[in-house]
């Protein structure tokens, strides 16, 4: 932090208003450092967004639908999906396209 203080400079005004203006800049310093460490109810650093895109099966037979290229592989089961990321901590972002 670079003050007037403190780099010497030579104003007109007596020692008192340098040391007001010294004091006043280290308190918006140490005001502003203490501000960052305090959390907000909604801390978006600490939370997982996930945006989840189904697959085209599901825009064109439904959220259970079973392709049938690959059948083999049974329904989407696209709301088992979206439970299962959402138990993993992660805020999940999806809608079935239409």
């Amino acid at each position: 932090m670079v003050t007037p203080f403190i780099l010497g400079i030579k104003q007109n005004g007596n020692i008192y208003m340098k040391v007001f203006l010294n004091v006043m800049l280290w308190l918006c310093l140490v005001g502003t450092l203490a501000s960052c460490g305090r959390s907000s109810t909604h801390d978006l650093n600490s939370s997982r967004y996930l945006f989840y895109q189904h697959g085209g099966v599901v825009t064109v037979l439904g959220d259970n639908a079973i392709s049938e290229s690959t059948s083999e592989w049974g329904p989407y089961e696209y709301a088992h999906i979206l439970d299962s990321l959402r138990k993993r901590d992660f805020n999940v972002i999806s809608e079935i396209r239409k």
